[in-house]
């Protein structure tokens, strides 16, 4: 898994390559908690260029969304394709509706960001 870290206003993104692996998720699990610590609360990660995402990565995603959401904060994940599409489709993660807020590009998840 490679991460880059840019930032568009108030809004952190996270652009993510390769696979997130049960080796990586400690990773992943560390990088988002201490974004949220050092007050980060408008997160986007852009998964397009994601090959793979395992069950526990999943998992991190749903828990640091709910702990950004409990700060008053958004989180949105964008570019989901493939294999981690339809992963996400067969747990029905897939819709925006959820506690993971899901857009087709990273143009509409920052327009969400934006909204009160």
């Amino acid at each position: 898994m490679r991460v880059e870290e840019t930032r568009e206003e108030d809004v952190t993104i996270l652009s993510f390559t390769g696979e997130i692996d049960t080796y990586a998720v400690s990773d992943l699990k560390d990088l988002l908690k201490r974004l949220l610590g050092d007050g980060h609360l408008k997160l986007v990660l852009d998964l397009s260029d994601l090959s793979y995402l395992c069950s526990a990565g999943i998992a991190t995603l749903i828990t640091m969304s709910e702990r950004v959401h409990s700060r008053g904060g958004r989180m949105a994940i964008c570019g989901i394709q493939g294999q981690v599409k339809e992963t996400l489709r067969i747990l029905q993660l897939d819709r925006t509706s959820t506690v993971l807020g899901m857009f087709r590009s990273l143009e509409d998840a920052l327009e969400d960001m934006q909204e009160p």
